[in-house]
């Protein structure tokens, strides 16, 4: 997570060791002026965490657990402070309200995460500039 954090991978993490994060690791130490050797020394972890929890602290990182479902997301608190819930999940939505998260229960038959993400893009009024499924 450190490595995305710092701009340096994109993609699931699981906390596996793939290619893609050796790779990315590489990168990382390139752009230190290091040997890229995919292998963390203690100095460059210590570095990489450092950076991460700098960035995170900028925008408020937090774990929060939302009270309907249970679940468990990083929400960046300083970027979407305003906080509501309901029976239906929770929403975190910036001052202006042009940047909001939103974890919501529904109650499809069979849903999949594709179709599921598709029907949120629907409300009229809506941009989506983002989406993960």
């Amino acid at each position: 997570s450190d490595l995305a954090w710092v701009g340096q991978y994109n993609g699931a993490i699981t906390g596996d060791v793939s290619e893609r994060m050796v790779n990315a690791i590489k990168e990382y130490q390139k752009t230190k002026g290091g040997k890229p050797t995919g292998v963390l020394n203690p100095q460059e972890r210590a570095a990489l965490a450092e950076t991460a929890r700098k960035k995170q602290e900028s925008v408020g990182w937090k774990i929060v657990t939302e009270p309907t479902s249970g679940a468990r997301l990083g929400i960046p608190g300083k970027l979407v402070p305003q906080q509501a819930s309901d029976a239906n999940g929770s929403k975190w939505t910036s001052p202006t309200g042009t940047v909001q998260v939103v974890l919501s229960r529904r109650k499809e038959a069979n849903p999949t995460s594709a179709k599921l993400a598709e029907l949120e893009k629907e409300p009229s009024g809506r941009k989506v500039d983002y989406t993960v499924v």
